[in-house]
């Protein structure tokens, strides 16, 4: 649980983290389920299977990180499909998958209360380095993306998680 888990895991805001790992953990221990009680029956594992393949597929257009999720909980699927289990065998691997994960979501955002705002801090640092660079270079051509575009994507989206916090910090960072 703690591996599939560890592949959802980045260096955006600890909300947004912690609630993408915890998805991701429930989606994995589902899945270790259902693989493990589908795998005495050919028919049923193959179904499952096709069905959970064609919603990974889908998942990419959520997005890369939910892409990967759906592959990642798929390979989950079709390794515990290969070794049947009973039912209760299955419940509980897929408890332990699911306390795995989130022990390794809690690893993740342990740091939140002490460095609450260390994502935002960073994406900020790095669009204002980049704007400093961007300053001291010459003009380029006018159909050309601003220098800086891609870290002010990223610096916009990593303070888009604090537009409900109305804590000090967060509306300086803002």
């Amino acid at each position: 649980g703690a591996l599939n888990v560890s592949y959802s895991d980045g260096s955006d805001p600890y909300p947004r983290r912690a609630k993408r790992m915890v998805t991701s953990a429930t989606i994995c221990a589902i899945a270790v389920f259902a693989g493990a009680i589908s795998g005495p029956h050919t028919a049923l594992a193959i179904a499952m299977a096709t069905f959970w393949a064609f919603a990974a597929g889908m998942f990419v257009a959520l997005g890369t990180t939910a892409g990967d999720l759906g592959v990642i909980s798929l390979v989950t699927l079709l390794i515990y499909a290969a070794q049947p289990l009973t039912a209760h065998q299955a419940a509980i691997s897929g408890l332990l998958a699911l306390a795995g994960g989130l022990f390794q979501a809690a690893l993740s955002v342990a740091l939140w209360p002490v460095q609450r705002y260390e994502p935002e801090r960073r994406a900020l640092s790095n669009f204002f380095s980049q704007l400093a660079e961007t300053a001291e270079k010459p003009l380029t051509a006018a159909t050309a993306a601003p220098l800086a575009s891609l870290e002010s994507d990223q610096a916009q989206e990593a303070l888009s998680a604090l537009d409900q916090d109305d804590n000090l910090d967060a509306i300086r960072y803002r």
